[in-house]
């Protein structure tokens, strides 16, 4: 699931890329191509779950902790109609709750 349409990745680029879009960090990783996108339907469903889990999975075994550049994940979600804070705030807790429980992995013990 992680290569999302060349359309969205375009689109997504030209966003950040933009001369007013205040987030240096964003726009110095994606400048470099330091990220990668994956597509995952819906937010906030259980149907999007192992995928996420999968790419994550793969994204952490990829990335270089000894390296001193920054790579980032990005999670892109399919919407019909534009979500109200409201409901985009609930629907992402509802993602990242049970993103946690169907994680297996060990909590990583030095971290707080």
């Amino acid at each position: 699931m992680l290569n999302d349409s060349s359309a969205t990745i375009r689109h997504f680029k030209r966003f950040i890329l933009n001369s007013n879009y205040p987030c240096l960090m964003a726009r110095s990783v994606v400048s470099q191509g330091h990220f990668r996108m994956g597509g995952y339907g819906v937010l906030g469903s259980e149907q999007n779950v192992k995928a996420i889990l999968s790419d994550l999975k793969g994204y952490l075994e990829s990335y270089s902790f000894d390296d001193n550049s920054f790579f980032t994940f990005i999670a892109t979600f399919e919407e019909d109609q534009p979500l109200s804070e409201k409901e985009f705030e609930t629907r992402l807790w509802n993602q990242l709750q049970l993103l946690h429980e169907s994680d297996s992995e060990a909590w990583d013990d030095s971290v707080d």
